[in-house]
């Protein structure tokens, strides 16, 4: 179905409902031509069945009416609906602004060919005998379009989102000038193994979610990582992002090739942002001052983290990282439950400025031979439980001992909290 909004061509997707007192779309009605308001009815060319007077027939009107309405909602509502000013070289587009003379791509109308093949975006494209300067790929505008392998978009600096989402042959993707990225944008391109944004600052949430071959992305200046941007991505092996000062929930989650992450200028992970990255050996983070819950939950291979500025561990940021064996974080001050419980081999914990101790903080961290904490003035229950070869905890300042702290520590000879009530 075409409408007219505003002057654009509106294509609704939405299977074709029959019923005896539907008629056919008339010519006129078409996909390429607009609507003549004054002529368009959905109500024609149909024989009506005689009503006993005219008020039953206003009547009958009325209920179609209304229903034809509850029928063009609900088609807006659960299915693609697509405008577009004009069409250029097989590439649809809206006009963003007529002062600028900007302009963004959308999806191609319903009836046509989806975009496919190698599509090049032009700089500027004319139209009416002006010409625009293409700046931004509109959103869902390539959605599921599955036989397309090469983007390139020379002067894009925008992509909305879901633009490309669920391209499964896209292989290649050119894009110098992009600057953000919106979410889902490239999400289910599962054959997408390179990425390099030189420019791009933002990514989305769920950018590249579920981009099961991408192996290598290269964002030099981005600063936001948004939730769920690389999740899933099951190729990606290393991520340098020398600039990045946010990384959102889940935005690692689940890349279970990646070995090593340097992202010296992040202040803050969150929730489980590289839960389940079970290759992860090495962590490099030396601004970082938050951790979120789970961040680095049950990353068995983490031997090595760098962290001298974080100030907060959230709950379960290290469980079961059974590889780590040593942790110097010289500026935390607390530690969320279950921060590190599992680590079965963590032998060495250096935390001096730590006040609280979470809940089964360092449970079953069956390596650890000894604590010393000496700003520490709250332990959790069952913080230490079962940590069977610890044989010292020195914590003068604490006041508060939480139940069974200490349970299963079997080993314990020396506990020194003259502090404690």
């Amino acid at each position: 179905m075409l409408i007219p909004t505003r002057g654009r061509y509106m294509s609704i997707g939405v299977g074709l409902l029959s019923y005896p007192w539907m008629g056919t779309p008339r010519p006129e009605n078409r996909v390429g031509q607009r609507y003549n308001p004054h002529t368009f009815s959905i109500i024609h060319n149909q024989p009506k069945a005689p009503l006993e007077d005219e008020g039953q027939e206003e009547m009958f009107m009325k209920i179609i009416k209304s229903l034809s309405l509850i029928l063009l909602v609900m088609a807006v509502g659960t299915t693609g609906v697509y405008a577009y000013d004009f069409e250029k070289d097989g590439i649809y587009y809206n006009i963003l602004s007529s002062e600028d003379r900007t302009v963004e791509v959308t999806a191609t109308p319903v009836g046509s060919d989806i975009y496919s093949g190698d599509v090049v975006i032009p700089q500027r494209v004319i139209n009416d005998g002006k010409t625009y300067s293409v700046t931004t790929i509109g959103g869902r505008a390539f959605y599921l379009c599955d036989a397309l392998t090469s983007v390139s978009m020379p002067s894009v600096t925008t992509i909305g989102g879901s633009a490309f989402s669920g391209c499964s042959a896209l292989t290649s993707v050119s894009m110098p000038s992009v600057t953000t990225i919106g979410g889902y944008a490239f999400s289910s391109c599962s054959t997408l193994a390179s990425v390099s944004m030189p420019v791009a600052t933002t990514i989305g949430g769920s950018a590249f979610s579920s981009c099961s071959t991408l192996a290598s992305v290269s964002m030099p200046v981005a600063t936001t990582i948004g939730d769920w941007a690389f999740y899933h991505c099951g190729a990606l092996t290393s991520v340098s992002m020398p600039t990045v000062t946010t990384i959102g929930e889940d935005a690692f989650n689940y890349c279970s090739a990646l070995t090593s992450v340097e992202m010296p200028a992040v202040t803050t992970i969150g929730d489980a942002a590289f839960g389940y990255c079970t290759r992860l050996t090495s962590v490099s983070m030396p601004k970082v001052e938050t951790i979120g819950n789970g961040a680095f939950r049950d990353c068995s291979a983490l031997a090595s983290v760098s962290m001298p500025e974080v100030t907060t561990i959230g709950v379960h940021a290290f469980n079961n990282c059974s590889a780590l064996t040593s942790v110097s974080m010289p500026s935390v001050t607390t530690i969320g439950d279950n921060a590190f419980s599992g680590c079965s081999t963590l032998a060495s914990v250096s935390m001096p400025a730590v006040t609280t101790i979470g809940d089964y903080a360092f449970s079953n961290c069956s390596a650890l031979t000894s604590v010393e904490m000496p700003e520490a003035t709250t332990i959790g229950d069952n913080a230490f439980w079962c940590c069977s070869v610890l044989t010292s905890a020195k914590m003068p300042a604490v006041t508060t001992i939480g139940i069974s702290a200490f349970y299963g520590c079997s080993a314990l000879t020396s506990v020194s909290m003259p502090s404690a009530t």
